[in-house]
């Protein structure tokens, strides 16, 4: 690994001893793995996920359902 508290790169886990003998037991090829994640990688730089904001209290929804709130409130505090 390059960094303290890095991940290791794709080549640094593909030599690993015990990668390698867990993907001799399960029929990995190393050099097909590599060239599909390295192609996956590739496709994903291409084109990124959509990065949706979370949407996290309920004016976030919907902002006219905050106003409404408010103008409840404001007429039930009116009546008591």
């Amino acid at each position: 690994m390059t960094e303290c508290f890095s991940e290791p790169s794709l080549a640094e886990v593909l030599a690993d001893p015990l990668v390698q003998v867990v993907m001799a037991s399960d029929g990995v090829d190393p050099a097909e793995l590599q060239a599909s994640l390295t192609a996956i990688a590739g496709n994903i730089r291409r084109h990124p996920p959509i990065r949706l904001k979370p949407v996290g209290a309920r004016e976030n929804l919907c902002p006219r359902s905050r106003v409404k709130g408010d103008r409840l409130r404001s007429t039930a505090a009116k009546l008591l």
